[in-house]
């Protein structure tokens, strides 16, 4: 009964979502993102918001690889000392 309910919520949201994305005037992207300087913001450019949220999951995503790598690093490192002391007893 809750499965049903949470199913039905998942399929309302997915054919509002792509109602929502039919309805866009994909014609005006292009005067979305352009510099208007009418617009009192510093960065008023729809183009300066894209490029940050693009700038800032790809920090994040390198983030997270890092630490991916760090961690199988540390491991690593780990399974070493623990073979080094295996050796000395």
């Amino acid at each position: 009964m809750i499965t049903d309910h949470i199913m039905a919520s998942v399929a309302d949201l997915a054919q509002e979502v792509s109602q929502y994305f039919v309805s866009l005037q994909w014609e005006r992207l292009g005067a979305m993102l352009s510099y208007n300087p009418s617009e009192p913001l510093l960065f008023s450019s729809g183009l300066f918001l894209f490029l940050f949220l693009i700038a800032a999951n790809a920090h994040t995503a390198g983030r997270v690889l890092r630490g991916a790598c760090i961690d199988t690093w540390r491991a690593a490192a780990t399974h070493q000392r623990l073979l080094r002391f295996d050796d000395i007893r």
